[in-house]
């Protein structure tokens, strides 16, 4: 997938995607790439585990789509994969001459069209409404809910940056998540004719750029 402006060439950049594809097939993917994307894979499965929702995900995923025992068969199968066997699958799959392609052109958006059909209301509520006793299995649901107890004891402490650090061990998964908070206003305080640069800075945020990362971390994305 790629994507190019309104009045860009659509063919041109269909020609090249095709151009890079033979490519890859003739002389072999890289091993960075390769390692990268098995990087990439793991890492988004491991992190997945840190959410109910994600780790619900990870083992349907596994049982019902790929028929493994778990998410851990799959990702130790990701692991053995090799350059070699890439490649094979490039050469058998990334067949230009059969592959399916769909051109979007971007277009200016119409206007917004109204709707004068007068429009009929509806309600859920019920005709006759009474009171009445709920039954005992169901009071409970009307009682509030006993307060849990905490079981985190996280580590409070202030760098000598003036930074508050906020540091919980969990040992659901392999993985380091680091959440920080400038406290800011966008709308107040980007510069006139830089308005929407605080969207650009918050995508460069999780992955860093080539040249201005902090002193003394390796160059390039992260």
């Amino acid at each position: 997938m790629a994507a190019f402006p309104r009045g860009g060439n659509g063919e041109s950049l269909v020609s090249e995607m095709k151009k890079r594809i033979s490519d890859y097939v003739k002389q072999g993917i890289p091993a960075d790439l390769v390692q990268a994307a098995k990087l990439q894979e793991t890492t988004a499965a491991e992190f997945s585990k840190n959410s109910i929702s994600g780790l619900a995900s990870e083992w349907s995923e596994a049982l019902a789509q790929k028929g493994l025992d778990s998410p851990d068969v799959g990702l130790k199968r990701l692991k053995a994969v090799t350059v070699e066997q890439v490649n094979r699958v490039a050469k058998n799959y990334l067949v230009n001459d059969t592959a399916i392609i769909g051109i979007l052109t971007p277009e200016a958006s119409g206007k917004p069209t109204t709707l004068n059909r007068p429009r009929g209301k509806e309600s859920f509520a019920p005709k006759r409404v009474e009171e009445v006793s709920l039954p005992d299995w169901a009071k409970k649901a009307t009682e509030l809910p006993p307060k849990p107890h905490s079981s985190i004891n996280p580590a409070d402490m202030k760098l000598s940056n003036g930074l508050r650090l906020i540091v919980q061990r969990e040992t659901v998964s392999p993985t380091v998540a680091l959440y920080g908070e400038v406290k800011n206003e966008p709308d107040l305080e980007a510069p006139k004719g830089q308005e929407g640069v605080s969207d650009i800075l918050e995508d460069l945020f999780p992955y860093g750029t080539a040249s201005m990362d902090p002193p003394g971390l390796p160059k390039g994305p992260r």
